[in-house]
């Protein structure tokens, strides 16, 4: 019985063994046979130009390939410089699913987990890649291990929203769409996605909230006025359903008139290729800036500029680079194009009036953030920045004031209460100093900045002429 026992538990063990044995042989065969080169040989192809069927087939053909293995040596480089690094095997993963490779992406991203069993974003690129293939349960499985690692990823929680609508499970998808928009409230895809779940729960009045949010938050955002029309009708407004359906019509035949003799319905390969590289140039500069090459990070940045001349955000990008480091002239220049190619973002106007204020430009600097105001009434960013340079040298306090009551009312913060005050105070009318002052250490109570300027207020209303009269 004895022997029996003993028997019974070295076969245990050898077969645990034997377990351990083959899961290391896996994992080691993945290693052993993971070849970035290859992979990367595999997605560019052989050259197809010979099988074009006119002269402008052939050209277009040889600029997608460059475009694309331009894309793959930028990520390779990135490879080079860390090899062992999950974030760039993450990021050459994203390169090759965008030139076409999905099954060697998956290869990427399973050896990250190789690496780095807990690293989030291969999971939610798993996640994405099951979305597309439109498998709604293996990407929600794979989006929620992401969220398990990391529970604050706006994302994956965007993505898993995304899932659960297809798997028609509307209750559990709304909540990972709250979620989202509160880690990420400027998400103008977040609010749209909760509104669109909004309006397929029926709840319409929600659903026309969350698109007016996205709306002001992306002013060119097409669908988001075909939504609001929708929205608009289950709810009986019909004047104001019109008024946005007619406004989604203009925008859409815009978007669709012939430009340079080419429709623009059309799917533009190069274009797409173009944002594609820039999008992979600023995937592999956020690598290098995580590991503090900045200089390779900045030549990157340009990189992703020069690549797509439409693209904003590495425009963005660069400019609080540059900001961040005193160079604001360039950091303008920058946001100044961002403000041409988007006419109608109120953001970009407000960091354009910021900077030329911060470069002591001020004519210029309320030109733009009138600008701001004007696109974006409803956002209290801009109407500070204006008090601000209304009241530089008491230029103008009337219309500081003005814009500093419109800040607090849009959104009754400390700061803004305390901006209201100082510009009272300024023009003398210490009793309405006095009330922003006394809010805005109420609603902040830790802020010493904000008593001391209650208590210097209140001795200078004391001691001026004609007080208790």
């Amino acid at each position: 019985m004895r022997r029996r026992r003993m028997a019974i538990l070295l076969g245990l063990v050898l077969l645990a063994a034997a377990l351990g044995a083959g899961y290391f042989a896996v994992v080691g065969w993945r290693q052993r046979f993971f070849d970035p080169a290859q992979l990367a040989a595999e997605t560019l192809g052989p050259d197809d130009a010979e099988a074009a069927r006119s002269p402008e087939d052939a050209a277009t053909r040889s600029a997608l390939r460059a475009l694309k293995r331009e894309a793959l040596d930028a990520a390779l480089g990135l490879l080079a410089d860390y090899p062992t690094s999950p974030e760039a095997l993450c990021v050459f993963g994203l390169v090759l699913s965008r030139c076409g490779s999905r099954a060697g992406a998956v290869r990427c991203w399973q050896r990250c987990l190789d690496l780095a069993p807990d690293y989030a974003d291969a999971w939610h690129s798993l996640g994405r890649d099951a979305l597309q293939r439109g498998a709604f349960e293996e990407a929600a499985d794979r989006l929620r291990q992401a969220l398990e690692i990391d529970p604050n990823m706006p994302s994956a929680l965007l993505s898993l929203a995304e899932a659960l609508v297809g798997l028609d499970r509307l209750e559990e998808a709304l909540d990972a769409a709250k979620r989202h928009v509160e880690l990420a409230p400027r998400s103008a895809a977040g609010w749209f996605q909760r509104g669109q779940i909004h309006f397929r729960l029926a709840q319409y009045g929600e659903a026309k909230r969350c698109h007016e949010t996205a709306l002001r938050l992306d002013p060119e955002a097409r669908p988001v006025y075909h939504a609001l029309a929708r929205a608009c009708e289950r709810l009986g407004q019909t004047q104001e359903a019109e008024r946005y359906r007619q406004e989604f019509a203009r925008r859409e035949a815009k978007h669709r008139a012939p430009v340079d003799g080419r429709r623009r319905h059309e799917y533009d390969d190069l274009g797409s290729m173009r944002a594609g590289l820039s999008a992979t140039y600023l995937a592999v500069a956020k690598v290098y800036a995580g590991h503090g090459a900045w200089d390779a990070a900045e030549a990157l940045w340009r990189k992703a500029c020069d690549a797509d001349p439409r693209d904003v955000e590495p425009r963005l990008v660069l400019a609080s680079f540059y900001e961040g480091r005193g160079r604001l002239d360039e950091a303008l220049r920058l946001v100044e194009e961002a403000a041409r190619l988007e006419p109608s973002h109120g953001k970009h106007h407000l960091q354009a009036g910021l900077l030329h204020a911060r470069l002591k430009r001020i004519e210029a600097a309320e030109a733009a953030l009138r600008k701001a105001t004007e696109l974006a009434p409803d956002q209290p960013e801009a109407h500070v920045a204006l008090a601000q340079v209304y009241a530089l040298g008491g230029r103008n306090l009337a219309a500081a004031r003005k814009e500093a009551e419109t800040a607090v009312r849009l959104e009754p913060t400390a700061a803004h209460y305390f901006i209201l005050g100082t510009v009272c105070e300024r023009q003398g009318d210490f009793a309405r100093a006095l009330v922003a002052l006394d809010r805005a250490r109420q609603l902040d109570p830790g802020r010493v900045e904000y008593r001391e300027a209650y208590a210097a207020v209140r001795q200078r209303q004391q001691s001026s002429p004609g007080h208790g009269r």
